[in-house]
């Protein structure tokens, strides 16, 4: 049952761990590039179309029709009201914490796949910090690496398993990180060599 808000509900609103996209629609939903920044700011705190809209630039209907795109997919929801006047202001929050994308091709061609990755990292890179931090506290790297497909499906396990326990640490008192991986297939950039030149 949805109840007014109070500012604790913007924050610790209840969602699911992880939500295992399967769907077209969830995908097509994902793939745009303003929904895929809204999705980012709701990963933040429950939002109204008012802050998405000033944090984002763009017209309050335009981030209304999206958000109604990401309700529909299942993707958002409404997690709070207040009443602004004669209105009802909704905010909006995500129903998991992690969206993470089936494994067994369901939602399409590995094109699709591939480019839900390259998103992914994007959103990640739009994160990453601008300010003095710490630099302890930032890790990252691209590797490139041939192997076997039973070896990156093995990684990817791992990588499964090391998401979710980074999903379990969460607290409430604790700052923001951003944790980012995908790990798949890639074609070199270059032509076989011709030693015979």
């Amino acid at each position: 049952m949805l109840r007014k808000m109070d500012h604790s509900q913007l924050i610790g609103y209840d969602a699911d761990d992880v939500l295992v996209i399967t769907e077209q629609a969830q995908v097509r939903a994902l793939w745009n590039e303003l929904r895929d920044r809204i999705v980012v700011l709701l990963d933040e705190r429950a939002a109204s179309t008012t802050e998405l809209s000033k944090a984002l630039g763009v017209p309050k209907g335009t981030v209304g029709y999206h958000l109604k795109v990401l309700e529909r997919a299942g993707l958002v929801r409404v997690v709070a009201t207040r009443r602004v006047r004669a209105v009802t202001e909704k905010f909006y929050g995500l129903t998991a914490r992690l969206f993470q994308f089936s494994r067994d091709g369901a939602f399409g061609e590995a094109h699709t796949k591939g480019a839900l990755a390259a998103s992914t990292l994007r959103r990640g890179a739009e994160l990453a910090p601008v300010n003095d931090m710490d630099p302890e506290l930032i890790e990252s790297g691209i590797l490139r690496v041939r192997v076997r497909p039973v070896v990156a499906r093995r990684f990817i396990r791992r990588l499964e398993k090391l998401l979710a326990e980074f999903l379990s640490q969460e607290d409430p008192e604790g700052e923001m990180f951003v944790f980012t991986a995908a790990v798949f297939p890639t074609e070199s950039q270059l032509p076989e060599r011709d030693d015979g030149a």
